[in-house]
This record gives C-alpha cells, structure tokens and sequence, in this order.
C-alpha cells in the first residue's frame, strides 16, 4: 500500500468524550483497516476491503479496534473552544460484518432502539439518523446516531459535540455538515465490489440500501449506493 499512515494518537482521558455518553466499548489494538492519504488532506479508511469512509486529515484517531466481524473508530475533531476544558467533538465509526440472519436482526433492533430523548431527522438519503442532547458533566452535548447497511456490513455513525461558550457561530450547523460529508463518504470499497454481484435492496423499515449476492453486476449497485 502507498499513501500516508494517520498514526493512532494516545487517549487523552482529560479531554476525551465519555464513553458512557458515546455508548461503545473500544479495545486499544492492532487495526485491520488501511488508511490512505488523499488530495486535500484527506484520508480514507478501508475495512475489512468491505466498506471504506474518508475523513479529514486532522481528525485524531482516539482508539481503533479491527476484526473479522468488528470495526470501531473514534476520532477527536479540532475545535479551539474545548481547549483546556474536559469536553472534545468525537465521532465514531462502528462496522459489524452481518454474516448470518442472526447478526442482521441484532442490527436492526439495534437501530431501532433509539434514546428516549431522541428525535427522528432526515439527514442524508439511505441513513436512519436520529438526534437528542446529553449532558456530560456541566456541558450538554448535541449527539447523532446514524445506521445503514452497506456491503453486507452494519454501520453505526455517533457524532457528539459540546455546546461550549467559545465555539464558532453556527457551530452545531457545521457539525452537521461534517456528518452529512462523513456519511456520504461510506460506501463499498472498490474492491468489494469487484469480487460481488449486487442488487440495490430497499429496506422500508429502516430506509437504507443493501448490496447483496444477486445477478445484478456490481456497477449497477454501486449507482444506486451513490445515489
């Protein structure tokens, strides 16, 4: 592989999001998924040569995990506002491999067990987003969660940020346009693609589209995903 590596950084607990509020457990390892560098400083990330996603280059890797069945990234977004405070803008990046019907059922329930709190929005064609406010400590935090299937993959996208004094105007509007960028980036990896024959299917239910083991060719799979 060619391309820059965007090393891992070391969890800064002080300023790290809590991972009670992100609700996902992350064993520090070694990491299966590729990162690539790419024009304006951006890296794309390949799981398991299944689903790929690109962020920006300055986004921190807090911790990773990567397996056969699971893939877990959280990023630490810049953001001047949370400089010497113990609140950070986090997202994360969590890819189950839906091998059996089992599998796939324990993911829709998943993503159909919302918050309480939380409030159904449209955000990005194919994605079943929803959104509510948390507090962590003394500051409320704006959280997503977004879910779709791609690839034969479960994928959970939390993004959460801190309603701080010094953040940028319209700052919680520009988050949600780093969403909406960071969901369109997941799709299947090129080479996935290569070695499938798929159809775009719509799961009314959960409004995403899958690419499974059908006569389509793959090309057509990959217009209806990018859609």
């Amino acid at each position: 592989m060619t391309g820059k590596i965007l090393r891992h950084s070391k969890l800064d607990r002080k300023r790290g999001f809590s991972w009670a509020l992100l609700c996902l457990l992350v064993i520090l390892g070694p990491c299966a998924a590729r990162a690539e560098a790419q024009a304006k400083d951006e890296v794309t990330f390949s799981i398991v040569k299944r689903v790929q996603f690109t962020v920006p280059g300055d986004w921190k890797v807090m911790s990773s995990r990567s397996d056969k069945d699971l893939t877990v990234f959280v990023f630490q977004l810049p953001n001047p506002a949370d400089e010497g405070t113990p609140d950070s803008t986090n997202l994360a990046v969590v890819s189950s491999y839906l091998r059996d019907d089992a599998s796939r059922d324990a993911f829709e329930k998943k993503a159909s067990e919302r918050d309480p709190r939380a409030r159904e929005q449209h955000l990005v064609e194919s994605w079943s987003c929803s959104t509510f406010t948390a507090k962590q400590g003394a500051t409320n935090y704006d959280v997503w969660d977004c879910y779709r299937v791609v690839a034969k993959c479960g994928v959970h996208v939390r993004f959460a940020w801190p309603s701080l004094p010094k953040n940028a105007p319209n700052y919680g509007k520009q988050m949600e346009m780093t969403l909406v960028v960071v969901l369109k980036s997941i799709i299947p990896s090129p080479k996935w693609l290569r070695t499938r024959r798929g159809c775009s299917l719509w799961n009314p239910t959960l409004r995403y589209l899958d690419v499974s083991d059908s006569a389509c060719p793959p090309a057509f799979a990959f217009l209806w995903l990018r859609r």
